[in-house]
């Protein structure tokens, strides 16, 4: 397995783990069609059976995509191909055999907080802030929303897709949006001790992972809700202005 270095990811091999950087923090590591398409390219690469780290270089993990209040600027089917790679890519790693990691600082928003609740284990730093902004600008996150109460309860999932309003990282956990809160000094270190640990077990680990999707108490397949979440988005900014 190669390493992978491009406009906006980087990921690097290293012994039973692949540690992936989002790397357009002047843009906030916005999540565009190329960044996605770039983290595929990331996982295309990097062996589903060992370990996997995502982090965020700059200020913060990622914004999320792109706001952009005419839509696509390429169209509407150009808008529903690019959700239809956010679905593939929040799948891919959802279904990862080997346990994953993603590590956040700075900040969490829409589709970038979304990617980070398919991750087994998600830690913070104590500034990190997180929300899902769509409404914010009147656009209604079906896809979130078709998944996000698999994670945290009914109230919380309604609060934050209904309000678009920004959470703390203690709220966060305590949601359930992410595992564990830690200070922004100790960050990569946490990181590092608990992917060590995942390596170090790792067999036992992908058989835990398969017992747990097995033993999975939700109801439905997720891909089917992704589906309809994606349909959701697409009825709403295609319909008559």
């Amino acid at each position: 397995m190669a390493d992978v270095s491009t406009a906006r990811v980087r990921s690097v091999h290293a012994p039973g783990v692949t540690f992936v950087e989002l790397t357009d923090p002047d843009r906030k590591n916005v999540l565009d069609d190329t960044a996605i398409a770039e983290l595929h390219a990331a996982l295309d690469a990097a062996n589903p059976r060992e370990v996997l780290v995502l982090r965020g270089a700059g200020d913060g993990f990622s914004v999320g995509r792109p706001h952009a209040p005419g839509g696509h600027p390429k169209g509407p089917e150009a808008a529903r191909e690019a959700l239809e790679e956010v679905v593939r890519l929040n799948l891919r790693v959802l279904r990862w055999e080997a346990p994953t990691l993603a590590v956040v600082h700075g900040f969490a928003h829409g589709a970038a907080l979304g990617l980070v609740q398919q991750f087994d284990v998600a830690i913070a730093s104590s500034e990190a802030r997180f929300s899902f902004p769509e409404m914010t600008y009147n656009l209604p996150p079906g896809l979130v929303a078709s998944y996000l109460r698999r994670f945290v309860n009914e109230k919380s999932a309604r609060f934050l897709v209904m309000t678009g309003e920004e959470v703390e990282a203690e709220r966060a956990r305590e949601m359930g949006l992410i595992s564990q809160v830690v200070e922004r000094a100790v960050l990569n270190e946490t990181a590092t001790r608990i992917s060590d640990a995942f390596v170090a077990r790792l067999e036992a680990e992908i058989a835990l992972k398969t017992s747990l999707a097995a033993l999975t108490p939700w109801p439905g397949h997720v891909e089917d809700a992704m589906q309809h979440g994606l349909h959701a988005v697409i009825r709403w900014t295609s319909r008559p202005k």
